[in-house]
């Protein structure tokens, strides 16, 4: 009878344990390259990215839009002159756009990848005297050596091992306008732990073993 409960319990959790769960991920960036940061400083923080979201919308230049793909961003600005800047973002998006990303100064069409999230907190903002707008997580075909790295508008199952671009729109707080951080060398490392479904198929599997092997006493 056991036995029969762990099989459909099998049967059932399988295709469960076939669907990715969302990643979680790590990153880092070089010191900044713009005179609105100190140049000591550097970002690092926590966010997830969900691979199986669904496509939400087409951009005007054809990118694939997908809503709610990039959220519980968490990140710490350190800088030795104005301590840490903590912020947070809410759900964003990730746009995909294969060969068709084009800016003005280098118009020839490539390959972007992009998450981005509008800031909804920040903390020590009297010292840095910022108000964050959102940020964006980028990979420019344009930065990578090896070319092409994306054959559609689908979702990547897995963000770029090569360097990319974080971004950070802000307010000015001399002029009132809105300006745009950039800091290179962004690099993210996945963290999650073991899917529920993967888990819960180990600890029948072992069940299992243990139910075969009091059969196996039982018999001798």
């Amino acid at each position: 009878m056991l036995q029969r409960i762990l099989k459909l319990l099998v049967v059932a959790l399988c295709p469960l344990a076939a669907h990715a769960i969302p990643i979680s991920y790590s990153f880092t960036t070089a010191e900044s390259a713009d005179p609105i940061f100190p140049t000591s400083s550097s970002i690092s923080g926590n966010f997830v990215y969900d691979a199986e979201t669904p496509q939400s919308g087409t951009s005007g230049t054809g990118a694939g839009i997908y809503a709610g793909s990039f959220s519980n961003l968490t990140a710490l600005i350190g800088a030795q002159e104005l301590g840490s800047l903590i912020f947070s973002a809410g759900t964003g998006e990730t746009r995909v756009a294969n060969d068709t990303f084009a800016p003005p100064l280098n118009p020839t069409p490539r390959d972007l990848l992009q998450l981005a999230a509008d800031v909804t907190a920040v903390t020590n903002t009297t010292t840095w005297q910022l108000t964050l707008l959102d940020i964006r997580l980028r990979w420019d075909e344009a930065r990578v050596s090896d070319g092409d790295f994306l054959n559609d508008t689908s979702l990547l199952s897995v963000l770029p091992s090569f360097a990319g671009e974080l971004f950070i729109s802000y307010i000015d707080p001399v002029s009132g306008e809105t300006g745009l951080g950039v800091y290179t060398g962004l690099v993210v490392s996945p963290t999650s732990v073991p899917e529920p479904t993967t888990l819960a198929l180990l600890g029948i599997g072992l069940a299992g073993m243990g139910l075969s092997r009091r059969r196996k006493k039982a018999v001798v």
